[in-house]
């Protein structure tokens, strides 16, 4: 990829906890918010992800840390596929 690392690896969580959130975040992707009329996803549920979260042992306050990052992540990257499509 150019020298480039795989945006997949150069992307991919650093710590134990950055991993809990990983694995929450693909856990809670049926828990979307979801809005406008095309129904385009608008952020996560954090009420659902600090339930999940409290299910599976991990701590509040790292979700509450690092869960907004995964989420912008996601949506930002959701909508330029949504752009990219209506180009095509």
């Amino acid at each position: 990829m150019g020298g480039k690392k795989c945006p997949t690896i150069e992307n991919e969580p650093r710590t134990a906890e950055g991993w809990q959130v990983w694995r929450l975040v693909f856990r809670l992707m049926g828990q979307a918010r979801r809005a406008g009329m095309d129904g385009q996803m608008s952020g996560l549920d954090f009420g659902a992800a600090f339930q999940v979260a409290d299910a599976l042992g991990v701590e509040r306050r790292v979700v509450a840390e690092l869960m907004p990052y995964a989420e912008d992540g996601i949506v930002t990257a959701l909508a330029k596929r949504a752009a990219d499509r209506a180009e095509d």
